[in-house]
Parts: structure tokens; sequence; C-alpha cells
């Protein structure tokens, strides 16, 4: 008698394992195209408007990349793989000076525009990034003062004496700092850093139409910076209803897919100058 054996694999483990191993293969290329200069990544802007006149006074930078065979891939597919390899480093300088020497037109006949960019969690982590910054803004030209560097959640990895040493250098030298608030846990770096911009996300913002404890929420985020003099940009905007909604709190700034998606530098000069 012959007693065979079936070994069962549930397909949903079997599908977790074939994503991982694509995920590693596209990030894996990703990291490759990094250290071969940069092959296949470019930036996309996406526009920035005041509350109060509707007027263009900045713009947010989008990193992407793409490749045959994975076509254009969304960086939330590959900046949380990638954030902590040591070639992300050098990717998020190459982000930074590229949006620099692309913006540099714009900012010479907007005086009052500024740039948006995030500040990678190595960055802020490596004491000489002090001296890749100053030497990046030399060489594009771009005014210290029109640049807005964002903290993300990562860097709240960092230990408060090295980033407040890190944010404080940023500051003496004309920046502005901007931090992306998508709970109230994010606020509590406004009280140890000189923050300047608070970007309210959609995590934060999402529902309150029809939440009146996320509404309390941003009423108390946007009043406690409005009285420390600190600027509000409600983003991921997507209807009017939901600008109407952003306007009557004491906000700053806008965007979101109802002002305008994210575009190459040339689109955007023809779609917002």
């Amino acid at each position: 008698r012959c007693i065979s054996y079936l070994f069962y694999t549930p397909s949903s483990e079997m599908d977790t394992k074939e994503g991982n191993k694509s995920n590693m293969a596209l990030v894996n290329e990703i990291r490759n195209s990094v250290i071969n200069g940069y092959d296949g990544f470019y930036l996309e802007y996406q526009p920035i408007f005041s509350v109060t006149d509707n007027q263009l006074v900045g713009m947010e930078v989008f990193v992407r990349w793409e490749k045959e065979p994975y076509g254009s891939v969304s960086p939330s597919e590959f900046i949380p793989w990638l954030e902590q390899d040591p070639v992300f480093y050098a990717l998020g300088n190459w982000i930074l000076e590229t949006a620099l020497g692309e913006a540099i037109e714009i900012k010479r006949s907007h005086k009052d525009f500024y740039l948006s960019v995030n500040l990678a969690f190595m960055q802020l982590e490596r004491s000489e990034f002090r001296t890749v910054l100053l030497e990046i803004l030399r060489r594009t030209g771009y005014p210290a003062t029109g640049l807005c560097l964002e903290l993300t959640k990562s860097s709240r990895q960092l230990g408060m004496e090295h980033l407040k040493s890190q944010i404080e250098f940023l500051k003496s030298c004309g920046l502005k700092i901007g931090l992306d608030a998508s709970d109230f846990a994010d606020m509590d770096l406004v009280r140890h850093l000189p923050i300047d911009l608070i970007n309210l996300v959609p995590s934060m913002t999402g529902g309150m139409e029809n939440n009146i404890t996320t509404k309390y929420m941003v009423e108390a985020v946007t009043s406690f910076a409005h009285r420390l003099n600190i600027k509000t940009c409600f983003t991921g905007i997507v209807d009017e209803e939901t600008a109407k909604i952003a306007k009557q709190y004491p906000i700053s700034d806008m965007m979101g897919y109802y002002f305008g998606h994210p575009c190459r530098i040339e689109e955007f000069k023809r779609e917002y100058l």
C-alpha cells in the first residue's frame, strides 16, 4: 500500500511570499539605480496656494522612479524599504540638489515662493550633511530663505539633542523647517524645535466633516500654531467641499489634487506660472 502526503500552503501565505519577493526585486533594482547615477529617477512638483488670495506660494517635491519592466513606481512602494539603506543618504541629497536646480528660475521671478523638500532620516543623522547642504546651496545658487525642509515621522528616531542641534544649524542658515502632522504625537516636536510650518496631512484631517473628535483636533492644532505664529498648510484637499472646510480654520496654505496634481517642472511652469 502506498501512502502519499500532500503539503498545503494557504494561498494567502503564498501570495505574501511572492509579494515580498517581488518587493525585494523592485527595491534591489531601485537601489542599483541610485548607485548607477540615479537612472530612472525624476522629480514632480505639486503646487501650494495661499488661503487668503489663492495665489501660488510654493511647491512640494515628490520623487518618482520609472523603468521597464516595472513602469512608473510610486515612492510609497520603495521609500519605506530604502529609508534604512545607506544609499538613501545619496538619494536624498540628489533630490535636494535636483529640485533646487529646477526651481531656481521660479524663485528668481517670484521672491516669496518657497520649495518644500522632505528630509531623509539619514541626512539628519549624519553631521556631514551640514557641509553637503551648504555646498548644494552654493552650487545651485538657490537662496536658503526660499527652502523649507520637512521633518517626517522617521526623524523622531533621532535623539532629541542631536535633532535639535541639526535643526538649529539649518535655521541659522536661513532655511525654514516644516513638520508633517499626522497625529497629536507629532506636535510634541513643536515644543522642542523651532518649527516654521506645520502640514496637516489627510491621516489627521480625513473624515473631519463627520467626526467631531477629528474636527476638534484640527481646530486645536491650527489655533495652537496660529498663536505661535507658525504657518499651517492643509494638504490632501481633493474637492471644493474639503477646501471650504479647510478655510474655516486659521490656516495659511492649501495643497491637494483639487488645486493641482504633481507634475514635472516644465509642465508646472506652463500650468501655474
